[in-house]
């Protein structure tokens, strides 16, 4: 009777020691295969903030482009109107 009881402990334990074993390896597994999807989601995000800046910088580069041919636009106007007044004064000299 009395070995009885030690191999039924030592079985119990060994039970005891498996289940927790599987439980401990069941919540690994779990907390790896969630932090795969919870990166891959964030990388997502990522790439798709990365495509709207890519285009807005693209959007602010072209604007740039087309105020530069404004300004060499408007500084081409202000030397025709320069030579304009040079050439008034001149004429107002002769006169």
């Amino acid at each position: 009777m009395h070995d009885n009881w030690i191999l039924n402990n030592y079985v119990d334990s060994s039970n005891n020691s498996l289940r927790n074993a599987m439980l401990c390896l069941g919540m690994f597994v779990l907390i790896i295969c969630l932090s795969f999807v919870f990166f891959t989601k964030v990388e997502n995000k990522s790439v798709v903030q990365m495509d709207i800046i890519q285009s807005n910088i693209d959007y602010i580069q072209q604007v740039q482009k087309s105020d530069e041919g404004i300004i060499q636009g408007l500084n081409q106007m202000i030397l025709m109107q320069q030579n304009e007044i040079k050439s008034l004064k001149t004429e107002q000299e002769i006169t």
